[in-house]
């Protein structure tokens, strides 16, 4: 597993916000780092009238380690 940073602008239409910047990010995720990518945190770092929001985010690609046996 490794830790990888997606930064994108993102332009939200009219309505709730966070409902449009999921599966945004989501999106942008699964398309730099693959299908197996999560989000672990993202924040809004700058915001401009004509591009929108900037998020940066923290992803974590990779497998997830095998659980210990017993």
């Amino acid at each position: 597993m490794r830790l990888e940073l997606l930064q994108l602008w993102f332009k939200p239409l009219p309505g709730p916000r966070l409902s449009q910047l999921r599966p945004a990010l989501l999106a942008a995720a699964q398309e730099q780092a693959g299908p197996g990518a999560e989000l672990l945190r993202w924040a809004i770092t700058a915001a401009e009238p004509v591009r929108g929001l900037r998020i940066e985010a923290v992803l974590l690609v990779g497998d997830a380690p095998a659980p210990p046996r017993s």
